[in-house]
């Protein structure tokens, strides 16, 4: 994994960081908590950027933590956040909607983006060039397809073969997801 950065100025939500927080196992995380001062988090309040990424690239060291950044996210996407308008929304939808959600839930600079593209009815790609991990997104977009989709659809979420991920040095990561 990358080491995470982020430009100083940028703040994540309360909310972000307590969806974050609550998707990682209490034993496994409850140090760095403390360690990060992130105990006790407001989900109206925002907290630094840099505070996050440096509790993420410490937990990345732990083979447990870092492993397990995919089904971090799976969960994560369960408890995300969403704007009355996606409550109960198809899975195009909420991609679609995903870029304004993590602008919703980042503030001030160097956020980046997530980008939603249409490749048929059903395969879509997410472009991502965020302050999180690769591994981390993937598994959202696999948390998202796992909580929007019919209950007996079958999914696949890959990242695109033919171009590195940003963890991997490029500048974009790109998730295919079909069902």
């Amino acid at each position: 994994m990358r080491t995470l950065t982020c430009d100083p100025t940028t703040k994540v939500s309360g909310q972000a960081v307590l969806t974050f927080v609550e998707s990682v196992q209490p034993e496994d995380i409850q140090r760095f908590q403390i360690k990060y001062n992130l105990v006790t988090i407001d989900p109206q309040r925002w907290y630094s950027g840099q505070t996050l990424m440096a509790m993420m690239n410490e937990m990345a060291q732990e083979a447990n933590l870092s492993g397990n950044l995919v089904g971090i996210g799976i969960s994560a996407a369960e408890r995300m956040w969403l704007p009355r308008e996606l409550i109960g929304a198809t899975l195009p939808d909420v991609l679609y909607g995903w870029g304004t959600i993590y602008n919703q839930q980042h503030s001030s600079g160097g956020n980046g983006y997530i980008r939603t593209d249409k490749i048929t009815d059903t395969h879509y790609t997410t472009s991502h060039c965020t302050i999180y991990p690769d591994d981390y997104s993937y598994g959202l977009a696999y948390g998202l397809a796992r909580r929007f989709l019919p209950v007996s659809s079958h999914f696949k979420v890959k990242y695109d073969a033919n171009i590195p991920t940003r963890d991997n040095g490029d500048d974009v990561t790109i998730i295919h997801l079909w069902w």
